[in-house]
């Protein structure tokens, strides 16, 4: 991600590892794919410093996952928080997309780094997706588990389109019980009448308008009128019903569905057997990633997956005429993405797929930004504590020092650099560690004692030391 463009994708689907506590095998082979178990040593220190940096609300997020859920959950916050804060760069920051897929053992750290790093009002919703009919569960102690979230963010101008449930046959039955023969074919009656304040008042056609008005204007409902969609009331004997409500007719075959809500109950797992199945542990089904692609991009637009694994989103976007790039970080996920596309001939008549063993190079600025600086280094390295007092601190409430000072030989490299807070940094001035140690112990001691006239001779006494 790194070597991609800001603001260059309009959307991104990641199924990341959900710190399971679990080992993948990658079935090309049997060999082990990828551990979904995190400790201290599964991330850059660096990385921990570039939070702390540029996103502190991430940074306050995961320290709470460490006083809450341990060191695991820490390490694993700080691996997904890096990269999505890169995601939200190469997200087009006016109309892209974000749908990330987890389960429920990281789903409450990962809405909250989310959260800090795109803003509460990108937030959408959270989409729960029934994965099966059952689930693993102690029946004793809790309910089955048999469901993953998907959480949705956007930006503030991205478009969206609705999807449809299937319709309801014994609701169309009801609903749909008009018919002119006209060819039209059935119609339900659809209210006009304004629901709340701000409607058009005139009367029509004789017909007394609602309290609150029409929900149209009058040149509107002249429209509706002339392509005859408008139901208009009469008596037994064939005459206006004036005291009576027209209605506009709502034909069956516009209608799509009821809207689909954040609970997907229709779309069910891969089982062996089916053309697609991949025999891949995480792989989701094509109809999941159709309807994400559907209602989030159009043709032509740019879709990114940066856990790809068996590309289930990359062969659905090429399905749906978008353009598609994915990432993994086992190269024997890429070797299965390469087989796939090969067992899909059609999709060889592209000329312009790619398989690189290497990230691609930025051209959208002259100088890509360091993501190891030495501060940073030093801030996880030290877990954002002070090397001197050893009290925590924000990443701008830290300074570099070095450890043997310059001008007495010292390197200016990390393993002769800490980090020292103000008043740790002023108390040393141009001492050696060693040295503004023995310093502190020595005024600690005077201090402790009350003895201001030995405090006073500290001074001199540390004088008297050879360099």
């Amino acid at each position: 991600m790194r070597g991609m463009n800001s603001d260059s994708v309009d959307m991104i689907y990641l199924d990341p590892p959900f710190n399971s506590k679990r080992d993948y095998n990658n079935p090309i082979g049997g060999d082990l794919d990828f551990k979904d178990k995190w400790t201290l040593d599964d991330f850059d220190v660096a990385e921990h410093g570039l939070l702390a940096e540029n996103s502190p609300a991430a940074h306050a997020v995961i320290e709470a996952a460490k006083h809450t859920q341990g060191k695991g959950a820490m390490a694993y916050s700080i691996f997904m928080a890096v990269r999505i804060l890169e995601m939200k760069r190469i997200l087009k920051s006016n109309t892209g997309h974000l749908f990330l897929h987890c389960d429920d053992a990281a789903a409450h750290h990962l809405r909250n780094l989310l959260d800090a790093i795109f803003g509460k009002k990108a937030y959408r919703n959270q989409i729960v997706w029934k994965r099966s009919s059952g689930g693993k569960n102690d029946a004793k102690r809790t309910f089955g588990r048999n469901a993953d979230h998907i959480f949705h963010y956007a930006m503030p101008k991205a478009k969206f389109s609705p999807a449809y449930e299937p319709p309801n046959e014994e609701y169309v039955r009801k609903a749909y019980r008009h018919n002119d023969n006209d060819g039209r074919g059935r119609y339900r009656l659809d209210n006009l009448a304004k629901p709340g304040s701000g409607g058009y008042f005139y009367t029509w056609r004789g017909y007394s308008m609602p309290a609150r008005g029409w929900r149209c204007p009058e040149s509107k409902m002249q429209e509706h009128h002339d392509e005859g969609v408008l139901h208009y009331p009469v008596n037994t004997d064939g005459s206006p019903a004036y005291e009576k409500r027209i209605a506009k007719k709502r034909y069956l075959t516009e209608y799509k569905g009821a809207v689909m809500g954040n609970v997907w109950t229709d779309i069910p797992p891969l089982q062996e057997g089916d053309p697609e199945f991949m025999n891949y542990s995480t792989q989701k089904p094509p109809e999941l990633m159709h309807r994400i692609i559907e209602c989030s991009t159009r043709k032509g637009d740019l879709v990114f997956d940066p856990f790809c694994g068996c590309a289930s989103l990359l062969v659905a976007a090429e399905d749906l005429q978008r353009e598609w790039a994915g990432c993994d970080v086992s190269r024997k996920a890429v070797d299965m993405l390469v087989k796939r596309i090969v067992d899909r001939k059609d999709l060889l008549r592209r000329d312009d797929i790619a398989d690189l063993d290497r990230p691609s190079v930025r051209n959208d600025c002259k100088k890509i930004p360091d993501y190891r600086t030495h501060k940073q280094t030093l801030y996880g390295m030290q877990r954002g504590h002070c090397n001197g007092c050893h009290h925590h601190f924000p990443f701008t409430g830290l300074t570099i020092d070095h450890i043997q000072p310059q001008s007495r030989g010292g390197q200016d490299n990390v393993e002769n650099l800490q980090l020292l807070c103000t008043s740790c940094n002023s108390s040393k001035n141009k001492k050696t560690m060693a040295e503004w140690l023995v310093w502190r112990e020595m005024n600690e001691r005077a201090t402790y004692g009350q003895d201001m006239a030995r405090k006073a001779a500290v001074d001199r006494e540390w004088k008297a030391i050879p360099a």
